[in-house]
């Protein structure tokens, strides 16, 4: 796994066309803004108007301005509020004596802003929820991670949405 220092600025390592899918900039800002507050160690007011302000940054320079404002919104906050709770269930997903704290900040918020929206948002299909974040994930990580995230999300996907 790659590590990050306070001071990093975290842009995808891998380029993909994602400047198309609006929901999806929106959830990988999300997860950058999650990253922020997370090492800030601040609240999310803060980084929500700086994302709305400034957009995101993809590429050297180049920033893009979030269009899914109430999406990127709902997440970092929902998360925020309830990221022990989510913590909690990443642990119990986890098989072996490992805790949501071990694993890297990144992916470590990609499982957070996921799970919150298969438990906040049931009017999107658990399948659309999972691909998004898979290929958040893949835009940062390539080796084993994906896998992770998937098996996490896929778990959590089933015990949230069983009705």
């Amino acid at each position: 796994m790659a590590t990050h220092s306070k001071n990093d600025e975290i842009k995808p390592k891998k380029k993909v066309d994602i400047l198309s899918r609006f929901r999806t900039l929106a959830r990988l800002a999300s997860v950058q803004a999650l990253y922020q507050i997370e090492f800030m160690k601040t609240g999310p007011i803060i980084v929500i108007n700086q994302y709305l302000r400034d957009g995101i940054c993809l590429e050297e320079e180049k920033m893009i301005a979030i269009k899914e404002t109430k999406l990127f919104k709902a997440i970092v906050e929902g998360v925020f509020a309830r990221i022990q709770e989510i913590d909690q269930m990443i642990d119990a997903a986890i098989e072996g004596d490992v805790s949501a704290s071990r694993f890297e900040p990144i992916m470590r918020n990609i499982m957070r802003a996921g799970i919150f929206e298969l438990m906040a948002h049931a009017d999107v299909p658990s399948p659309v929820i999972i691909n998004e974040y898979l290929d958040i994930t893949h835009l940062f990580y390539q080796e084993t991670e994906p896998k992770i995230v998937n098996g996490i999300l896929n778990k959590m996907s089933v015990v949230l949405r069983q009705s």
